[in-house]
């Protein structure tokens, strides 16, 4: 099984201490694991993404694993002219993919910022390509396209997008189909020019596997593994089963619910790579032992162990 993982740039006085020495750290834990990083962007003051991605690479250089990929995660808060001084800055850089999203919509909204995350993605394959078809309309009367592309000619970097294999998603309360719609935004999203696409956390591998035969898209998809928190499925409005919801209530504390969570995401990630799956994406929530225990590295023994009585709680066995 090979692994990327979601790395979060440090916010607010975190980054007086964490930048140097224990990101390097962070890095220097994962490089024997995973063949990529991807660096999210933070909507609040901290650490930029850009900033963050460039110190991802030079610690690659610097422990010999270049040959471990790194994607930039872009945004829609930020303008059009932004989009193109990140991307040529970054694969400068040595980033190797891009992931232009949606983002989160705490963040301010910029003149000539784009919609939604369909025009990103068209602006930044439009970048690498030349293809004016890409172009989103709303930008054409800001971009010419000579000037945009020329730099870019001799680069080669991949796209990355995202979509949510969950048959359903709970937003206040009230369950929705997303099936259809996300099937839908999938196959935009390869005309778009995404080269591959990461799915959001999964509570269901067998979700997972239906939306890929139902999809037949051309381009790979890489299941995600999210620990499974309650805030987290709340927030995310993950389709949680109510036997999972009943182990994690049982937990005592954050700690208790952080190990039920982790043997469940890595129940999870076994059903996954059962199927065939050999690319999983791990959201790490910024804790390398929550990567750790997810994927079976750490010592599960003793956490299986404890696992199992919190489940004898939830269910009186």
């Amino acid at each position: 099984m090979q692994y990327s993982v979601e790395l979060e740039p440090p916010k607010g006085k975190a980054i007086l201490t964490k930048v140097n020495s224990q990101i390097k750290e962070e890095i220097l834990k994962y490089i024997p694991h995973v063949y990529m990083f991807s660096i999210t962007d933070r909507p609040t003051f901290g650490l930029s993404s850009t900033a963050m991605t460039r110190l991802v690479n030079e610690c690659l250089s610097l422990f010999g694993a270049n040959h471990i990929r790194s994607c930039l995660h872009l945004t829609t808060r930020i303008s059009w002219f932004d989009i193109y001084s990140q991307v040529l800055e970054s694969i400068n850089g040595g980033v190797t993919d891009i992931m232009p999203i949606l983002g989160d919509p705490r963040g301010p909204k910029v003149q000539n910022y784009f919609r939604n995350g369909f025009e990103i993605l068209g602006f930044v394959s439009y970048m690498r390509s030349g293809d004016p078809s890409l172009l989103p309309p709303s930008l054409s009367n800001y971009v010419e396209n000579e000037d945009l592309i020329a730099p870019l000619a001799h680069y080669s970097f991949k796209i990355a997008s995202v979509v949510n294999t969950n048959s359903v998603q709970t937003i206040q309360g009230k369950t929705f189909n997303i099936r259809e719609k996300e099937i839908r935004n999938a196959l935009r999203k390869q005309v778009l020019g995404a080269d591959y696409l990461i799915c959001q956390g999964i509570i269901s591998a067998d979700d997972y596997f239906s939306f890929k035969d139902e999809a037949s898209l051309d381009i790979p998809i890489v299941p995600s593994i999210i620990p499974l928190r309650k805030r987290l499925i709340s927030a995310f409005g993950l389709p949680c089963l109510p036997e999972i919801m009943s182990q994690l209530n049982a937990a005592n504390s954050v700690t208790e619910e952080r190990i039920v969570g982790n043997v469940l995401a890595s129940s999870i990630l076994s059903e996954l790579e059962d199927g065939g799956e050999d690319h999983v994406h791990i959201f790490s929530l910024g804790n390398y032992e929550n990567f750790e225990q997810i994927t079976g590295m750490a010592n599960l023994t003793r956490i299986n162990s404890h696992f199992e009585s919190i489940v004898s709680k939830a269910f009186r066995v």
